[in-house]
């Protein structure tokens, strides 16, 4: 049998590929394959961080990413800049949470704040959670857990006439205190601001301060956001849209409570 009625027509008349070497045997210049090195001749030495193909993500990226992410699930705005900060356990104690070089990647025993918000349909939200990038101890695990719980807590008080807009604060304040975390929502809130109404705006009176007198009333909606700072150690915010209603709050804002360490 001939090899040639084998082939198709078109490909009869292709020549076979031949290396640069073979081509040019003889000649004086010196020809490299694809996978040699023109450097053989050198000492090479590699970086395990030049091998990384997935390089870790950078606080600048994930900002980016989330406003994309977003778009593309059909939001047409974001209400503000998407923000993510990272902290990491032991590292130097500094007066905020944002010492972490933007362009330094994720490394373990780090933690992430998010605080993004979107548009859609005309109406903006405002929405924060936290997680813990490797092995978390257990006073970092339940510091996160008391920021959920002062939250859950507050918001089950919540109804028409039931506080004030003053009293929401002190409300996860006590919380906080009595499970031992009170001081990181102090040192983050000194204001004891902890959140604003939202709506065509993301920021829309009242603000949810200690100034502010007035009386929760139904069809409220609400972005309740407490925060704990423990310099060097962790950052971690939480934020919900809540919809007050005559007997009962309503979180607006579905997501997780317990999804924390990565």
């Amino acid at each position: 049998m001939n090899i040639q009625n084998l082939i198709r027509p078109e490909l009869r008349d292709f020549t076979p590929y031949s290396t640069a070497r073979s081509e040019f045997e003889g000649e004086s210049m010196v020809f490299l394959d694809a996978n040699e090195s023109p450097f053989a001749d050198e000492e090479l030495s590699l970086k395990v961080q030049n091998l990384n193909r997935y390089p870790d993500p950078r606080q600048k990226e994930l900002r980016t990413e989330v406003e994309y992410q977003a778009k593309l699930l059909g939001a047409s705005d974001v209400s503000f800049a998407p923000w993510v900060g990272f902290v990491k356990s032991g590292s130097e104690k500094t007066k905020d949470p944002t010492s972490y070089p933007l362009d330094k990647g994720l490394e373990s025993k780090t933690s992430i704040a998010f605080d993004v918000g979107f548009v859609l349909g005309g109406y903006c939200s405002d929405f924060g959670r936290s997680l813990y990038f490797g092995p978390a101890e257990n006073k970092v695990k339940k510091g996160y857990e008391a920021l959920q719980q002062s939250v859950v807590e507050t918001v089950d008080k919540m109804r028409s006439g039931s506080m004030r807009v003053c009293d929401i604060f002190p409300a996860i304040e006590k919380t906080l205190d009595r499970l031992g975390y009170g001081n990181y929502l102090r040192a983050r809130l000194p204001n004891k601001s902890v959140g604003h109404n939202i709506g065509v705006e993301v920021h829309e009176p009242p603000w949810l301060d200690p100034k502010n007198k007035d009386l929760l009333q139904t069809n409220m909606v609400i972005a309740v956001e407490p925060k704990l700072w423990n310099a060097g150690e962790y950052y971690f915010r939480v934020e919900d849209i809540v919809l007050i209603g005559p007997k009962k709050a309503e979180f607006l804002t579905q997501f997780n409570r317990e999804l924390f360490q990565l």
